[in-house]
């Protein structure tokens, strides 16, 4: 059996939709005949902690924890935050009553600390990686990001050892959402990019979630050799969750609801809804499950709709998915930016494992939109799409008035962890088969 490098900031005990991606082809590619080494980090700042997804590691998974040195103690300290305060993963999209201190603190971190904050996990993981290399006589790097930092240490690791090199990108690099809007400076911008260059012209391959981003990286011409392996499901993960009657409308947000993930529409529209029929605000029922931002809790304050709302806090990932099961309607938001098309989160596939109907808000052709039509798991609204958000929304209730609000998807096998892994096994096999007739 081959062994491959997989390189990492986010595994367990890390929560977030992250994990999942990574934690299930460590699981999953030993089937296909690829056995991991995960190259990860000890002691590292996690904006949620899962101790539950220590017991998914797989048992034959060798996993190698390399020191860093985070700058986010003194962020904390500069900032005014407790000292076991988290800090999200996009520090940078603040919400807009940011105090001045936190306003500077993300200047320095967007100007300075290039390609991100995780930089000082850098030459700690090289130094381990050469080392998992050589003891497990691995055949193939793997890096998976943001942070963008893991694609350095697999280019670095590549030039070392002179092994393929996979960079998988969930999200793009200079075009990230947190930097949307934001001001950085030229130099900054110019060093991030040629960081970028670097990195992913040395991969042999390079994989996207979705195929807006693999056209954005093909467009830039550092490496035509590009791979769209979206995100899925594991249907393990649903064995064994009770589903049960619910008494009322429930529209579940699963998952962190950040700045840009604030569907003003739909709540306008649910917010005339529950004035004008007092039969929907008796049984309509807002959940978020997960960390809010403090602007959508302003925003469903000034409609009226946070008396009918419940806000659980972060969940472990099993907990998360009986809200999913649970749920009338999956609520979906596409963050509002440049590059929305090609947002997929790996909620969106959790959600058409859940198998509850999802209302998406977003870009209309995007292609979050794509799939839910193709598997006809949910219906996507744009942000600003007033009538048919309020046509969808009263479709749903009446079928759920009804008891036939359900949903029979199409070809969801090919959104399982399974099948990604295996397309995964495959381009690994071809570039060892290229350098071996090379």
């Amino acid at each position: 059996m081959n062994n491959v490098l997989i390189v990492t900031y986010y595994f367990p005990p890390s929560g977030g939709p992250g994990v999942q991606r990574v934690l299930k082809f460590a699981k999953y590619l030993p089937e296909f005949g690829w056995e991991p080494t995960v190259l990860t980090v000890e002691g590292g700042e996690y904006p949620d902690y899962d101790d539950s997804l220590l017991e998914e590691i797989p048992r034959s998974t060798n996993v190698v924890r390399a020191r860093t040195i985070e700058p986010y103690t003194l962020y904390r300290l500069f900032t005014g935050k407790r000292s076991k305060e988290k800090i999200p993963v996009g520090v940078l999209s603040m919400h807009e009553h940011a105090s001045l201190r936190e306003r500077l603190a993300n200047q320095v971190r967007a100007n300075l600390f290039i390609p991100d904050a995780r930089i000082g996990w850098i030459p700690f993981a090289v130094r381990a990686g050469k080392k998992a290399i050589r003891d497990r006589r691995a055949s193939i790097i793997f890096t998976t990001s943001p942070p963008h930092s893991a694609a350095l240490v697999g280019a670095r690791l590549r030039k070392a050892a002179g092994l393929p090199f996979v960079a998988d990108l969930r999200d793009p690099w200079l075009e990230i959402d947190y930097y949307q809007g934001f001001r950085r400076t030229k130099l900054a911008t110019a060093i991030d990019a040629r960081l970028e260059r670097k990195a992913l012209s040395r991969a042999d391959a390079i994989i996207t979630i979705s195929p807006s981003l693999g056209d954005l990286i093909r467009s830039k011409r550092y490496n035509r050799n590009v791979h769209v392996i979206t995100n899925g499901y594991d249907e393990d993960d649903f064995r064994g969750i009770p589903r049960q009657e619910v008494s009322r409308f429930t529209i579940a947000h699963v998952g962190n609801a950040g700045a840009q993930r604030n569907p003003r529409m739909l709540f306008s529209v649910l917010s005339a809804l529950a004035a004008r029929e007092s039969e929907f605000r008796k049984d309509l029922k807002l959940q978020f499950v997960g960390n809010v931002d403090r602007s959508i809790h302003e925003e469903l304050r000034a409609l009226g709709l946070e008396e009918l709302s419940e806000f659980v806090p972060y969940v472990p990932h099993r907990r998360a998915l009986e809200f999913m099961v649970n749920a009338s309607i999956l609520l979906l938001v596409i963050n509002q930016n440049e590059q929305n098309r090609g947002i997929l989160t790996g909620k969106l596939f959790d959600y058409i494992g859940a198998r509850r109907p999802v209302l998406a808000v977003g870009p209309v052709g995007g292609d979050a939109d794509r799939i839910l039509r193709e598997s006809g798991a949910g219906v996507l609204v744009d942000h600003d799409e007033r009538t048919r958000t309020e046509d969808v929304v009263q479709d749903f209730y009446r079928r759920w008035k009804s008891g036939s609000l359900t949903v029979e998807t199409r070809d969801g096998e090919q959104y399982s962890r399974r099948a990604q892994a295996k397309h995964l096994s495959i381009l690994f096999d071809s570039l060892i088969a290229g350098t071996r007739h090379a």
